[in-house]
């Protein structure tokens, strides 16, 4: 699957043929498809990363907290 995108303008569908528009939805629904896919895969590095960084900010408001 390749990481192109394809911009077709208004003027460029009216001039394609049937059977060229659904070849290039189908090319569309398949990338939507593969790149929602990758990011459902990375919940568990969201949810780690916000855990850490969730961790370091307490850490950082404590001792700010009490430096005062």
């Amino acid at each position: 699957m390749s990481n192109a995108h394809m911009i077709i303008d208004e003027k460029d569908w009216e001039g394609l043929p049937e059977n060229k528009r659904s070849w290039i939805m189908y090319n569309t629904m398949q990338s939507v498809e593969h790149r929602v896919t990758k990011l459902e895969g990375r919940k568990w590095i969201d949810k780690s990363l916000t855990a850490i960084f969730g961790l370091i900010g307490g850490f950082v408001a404590y001792f700010g907290i009490n430096l005062r």
